[in-house]
C-alpha cells in the first residue's frame, strides 16, 4: 500500500482506502474503486514489555496437530511433543505462559524426543510437519506455536 495523505492506495489495482481500510464510495454506498469492498481488519494486541505486535488471522490454516505427553528417557521427566505444520524458510518460536494474566515467554526445544532443548527458533528448510519437544513446566498453562515475521 501506498500512503498519500489521508488514504492509501493499493499498488496492485490502484483502490483507495481511507485510513480505517473503508474503500471510497460514492453517495450511494457503492464503491468508486476497483475493490469492491473494504480490507478486512485483523484483531491486534501490543505487548510493550517484549514489544511484540500479535495479529490474530482466522482460517489462516496455522494449527497445531496434536500436543503428546511423553517420558524422558525412562526419567519420570514428563515431556511434551508438540506436531503443527510448517513452511519452509519460516521462523517458529515456542511460546508459553501458565495463566490468561501472564506474558508469553519463548520457551527452549529440541527436534528429537531425547535432545537437549536449546533452541529458541525453528526455520525448516522445507515446507511440511514438524515435531518439537520441550520440557513441561508446570502443571498448567498455554503453547503457543508463534510465526516469526521479519521485514525483507
Amino acid at each position: 500500500m501506498i500512503r498519500n495523505g489521508g488514504n492509501t492506495r493499493c499498488p496492485c489495482h490502484q483502490s483507495r482506502f481511507d485510513i480505517e481500510g473503508r474503500v471510497f464510495r460514492n453517495a450511494s454506498g457503492n464503491s468508486t474503486e476497483p475493490a469492491p469492498s473494504d480490507l478486512k481488519q485483523f484483531a491486534t494486541t501490543y505487548d510493550v514489555a517484549t514489544g511484540i505486535i500479535a495479529i490474530t488471522i482466522p482460517d489462516l490454516a496455522l494449527a497445531v496437530h496434536s500436543l503428546k505427553v511423553i517420558q524422558r528417557n525412562g526419567t519420570g521427566n514428563l515431556r511434551l511433543k508438540l506436531d503443527f505444520p510448517v513452511t519452509a524458510k519460516a521462523k517458529y518460536e515456542i511460546r508459553h505462559h501458565a495463566s490468561l494474566d501472564d506474558a508469553f515467554t519463548v520457551i527452549p526445544f529440541s527436534t528429537t524426543a531425547n535432545g537437549t532443548a536449546n533452541q529458541n527458533v525453528l526455520a525448516p528448510a522445507a515446507s511440511g510437519n514438524a515435531s518439537v519437544y520441550f520440557d513441561a513446566s508446570g502443571s498448567k498453562g498455554f503453547f503457543v506455536v508463534a510465526l516469526k515475521l521479519s521485514p525483507y
